[in-house]
């Protein structure tokens, strides 16, 4: 299977709103920029939350980054792999 990115910093809701990033997707991986790039994109809570609940809709498991801590909170983290990942 190839992979497939969805750029949700420029188009958030449209991709989300179609479903178009959950259909036929069997994870999702999330996180931030990391780097010292000028204008690096600093994801804000409520983007990732919008995805999880796109993925949640679409039974998709989702994978956050450490990079993503900061934003989540240990709390907040989801570490959930797809089904032929599990042992």
């Amino acid at each position: 299977m190839g992979e497939v990115i969805c750029d949700m910093s420029k188009s958030m809701m449209y991709f989300l709103g179609g479903g178009q990033c959950v259909k036929n997707t069997n994870w999702i991986i999330i996180g931030a920029e990391t780097g010292n790039r000028r204008g690096k994109v600093v994801p804000k809570r409520a983007w990732i939350e919008a995805i999880c609940a796109a993925a949640d809709a679409g039974g998709v498991p989702v994978f956050m980054k450490d990079s993503l801590v900061p934003i989540m909170g240990e709390a907040g983290m989801r570490r959930e792999l797809p089904a032929e990942q599990r042992r």
